[in-house]
């Protein structure tokens, strides 16, 4: 098993912060992305392209937590983790969903926060 440290580390946690700390007496908004088209309307419903300038400028903190794993089980533990008020995700195009069950579904279902699903 062969790769660079930076091959490596592609597929490894991180958390980046920025703007000011979070209030604790405020909740988070979690903002499920994948790279696909949905996830990208998702994210860009949530927060500006420009997040760490506006992050900045406006006061708002804003957290980038980068993980791997199964989508809904890794959604469902950051939420349950950071005790976020909302989640945000794109809406799923795949048609297996319909029988599986996409992600989003399975996030309402859970009933622990609201889900907003962005087409």
């Amino acid at each position: 098993m062969g790769g660079s440290a930076a091959e490596l580390n592609a597929f490894e946690s991180t958390v980046e912060h920025f703007g000011p700390r979070r209030d604790p007496a405020t909740r988070p908004i979690l903002v499920g992305v994948d790279g696909t088209d949905t996830a990208m309307r998702a994210a860009a419903y949530a927060l500006s392209a420009q997040i760490r300038a506006a992050a900045e400028e406006l006061g708002v903190p804003v957290t980038f937590l980068k993980a791997y794993g199964d989508p809904y089980t890794t959604l469902r533990e950051a939420a349950d983790h950071c005790q976020v008020d909302t989640v945000v995700v794109g809406a799923s195009t795949s048609a297996g969903h319909r029988i599986a069950g996409s992600v989003a579904t399975k996030l309402i279902r859970a009933g622990h926060w609201p889900v907003l699903v962005v087409p």
